[in-house]
């Protein structure tokens, strides 16, 4: 079924195009929310969540980025160590605030890095930290993952990291991804789906998981927003945009388009890309500072050595892609 921007499905239709149960329950949403401010569950407070409004000439959030580089190569489970990206042109789809690319241009060896994001801003602060850091094998572009603005064949690797669920079109930035890459490149992408636990991005609120599978997105918006409007100063995001049907189809809460698993593989597969590795990150992992986080990750993980997790259960997910030649594709 699709469902097109301008409707708002109801019913049945808004359950399935939404991945929830919709229940409209704000009382209760609330409740759960405040619970847990205070608690082991309550907002995951980043240098991202002060970034634009508090003192930016720190540029705390690309900072934080630099030091937390090394854990996109953890999500590859040892397939992918950074000396494989020395010596050649890397491009970041979504490069935050800078730091992991200049990670990547610092301590992996690559020849150039290029880093894109769509806010002229973002891309500011970027550069400020290149020059402070003087890296001078980086560039930063303003550009959308859809239209990436350079040369088919321009890349010998590209990388993403937790992006691919917010672009407006993964399909679109998938088949870019394949474009730019050179014949014997390689893509590694790791990113959530929409129908995982952990996948409602309200961390800047509360970490309870599943809120998106189980609330109407509306109920869930309204219910922020009104939370926003007590505290928003200690929580310091502006109030939320209104849900939307994403433009493949999805209603979904803001800034994610509804990316499911089997939809991420066919599109891997339609852009003409093979997929050379697969890894599933159960939705817990042992070091979380969450309750009973270690038993449950190593029951998760026992789980996933059995048989695929349902798609719930599912944290992130990293795939390592190279290009089919052209007689190949499908």
């Amino acid at each position: 079924m699709s469902v097109s921007r301008q409707s708002q499905p109801s019913g049945r239709a808004r359950r399935r195009e939404s991945a929830s149960l919709c229940l409209r329950w704000p009382g209760l949403l609330r409740r759960i929310i405040l619970l847990s401010l205070d608690s082991r569950l309550g907002p995951l407070v980043t240098a991202q969540t002060f970034e634009l409004s508090e003192q930016p000439q720190e540029l705390l959030a690309g900072r934080a980025e630099l030091d937390d580089g090394e854990r996109f190569f953890g999500e590859f489970s040892g397939a992918l160590a950074p000396e494989q990206l020395a010596g050649k042109r890397v491009l970041d789809v979504g490069c935050g605030f800078g730091g992991r690319t200049i990670y990547y241009a610092r301590h992996c060896g690559a020849a150039e890095v290029v880093g894109i994001e769509p806010m002229p801003e973002v891309i500011e602060r970027c550069d400020a930290l290149a020059r402070e850091l003087g890296c001078e094998n980086v560039a930063f572009e303003v550009g959308v993952a859809e239209r990436l603005p350079f040369a088919d064949a321009s890349f010998d690797a590209v990388v993403s990291f937790d992006v691919l669920e917010h672009v407006d079109d993964p399909f679109e930035a998938i088949e870019e991804i394949r474009r730019v890459l050179r014949p014997e490149g390689t893509a590694w992408l790791v990113f959530p789906t929409y129908r995982g636990m952990r996948a409602s991005h309200l961390d800047y609120m509360t970490r309870v998981p599943a809120l998106h599978r189980i609330f109407d997105p509306d109920t869930i918006i309204e219910t922020v927003n009104s939370i926003l409007a007590d505290h928003g100063d200690r929580i310091g995001v502006p109030p939320q945009p209104r849900p939307r049907v994403s433009a493949i189809g999805h209603l979904t809460l803001p800034n994610l388009n509804g990316l499911t698993l089997p939809e991420a593989r066919a599109g891997v597969a339609r852009a003409g890309l093979a997929l050379r590795g697969e890894w599933l990150r159960p939705f817990v992992r042992p070091t979380d500072p969450l309750p009973g986080a270690a038993p449950l990750a190593h029951l998760l993980a026992a789980w996933q050595r059995r048989r695929e997790l349902p798609e719930l259960m599912i944290g992130s997910i990293a795939l390592e892609l190279t290009p089919l030649s052209d007689g190949a594709r499908r």
